[in-house]
């Protein structure tokens, strides 16, 4: 498995999909482990998978003011229960420290909250699921 992520990343190097330095920074063991969990099952099993995908969300401050929210959504997929986000992350945690694991997950739970707004109002369906996928803990937290 290790071996066809970093077939994968050299594919996408020769396309230009990826640069050198992004392609030295890919981890074959995170990504062939994700696909290996539950999570990363399911999601191979999906109807439709989005991935990488902008937006723009008007975010009101009040009833006259408010903000433009950008970003890049990492990942949803459709399957028979709904939409289900994933939200990829590199950060650091030890093995085994939950409490590390929960306090991480926590810091990203606007950011989530944000991508699921996103995503209903672009669909017009309800996310039914979110996920932050810890790739160095090989962990999926459901927000």
């Amino acid at each position: 498995e290790e071996d066809d992520v970093k077939e994968q990343v050299r594919k996408m190097t020769e396309d230009g999909r990826l640069s050198g330095e992004e392609a030295k920074a890919v981890n074959p063991g995170w990504i062939s482990r994700f696909f290996r969990s539950d999570l990363g099952r399911r999601m191979l099993q999906a109807q439709k998978i989005y991935r990488e995908q902008e937006f723009l969300l008007w975010q009101p401050h009040d009833e006259e003011t408010g903000s433009i929210v950008q970003g890049i959504i990492d990942c949803f997929f459709e399957d028979g229960d709904g939409l289900v986000l994933i939200d990829y992350k590199t950060d650091y945690i030890p093995a085994g420290d939950e409490e590390a694991l929960q306090a991480k997950a926590e810091h990203y739970r606007r950011q989530l909250g944000i991508y699921r707004q996103a995503i209903e109002e672009a669909c017009g369906i309800p996310v039914s699921e979110c996920y932050l996928y810890f790739l160095s803990a090989g962990k999926a937290v459901r927000l």
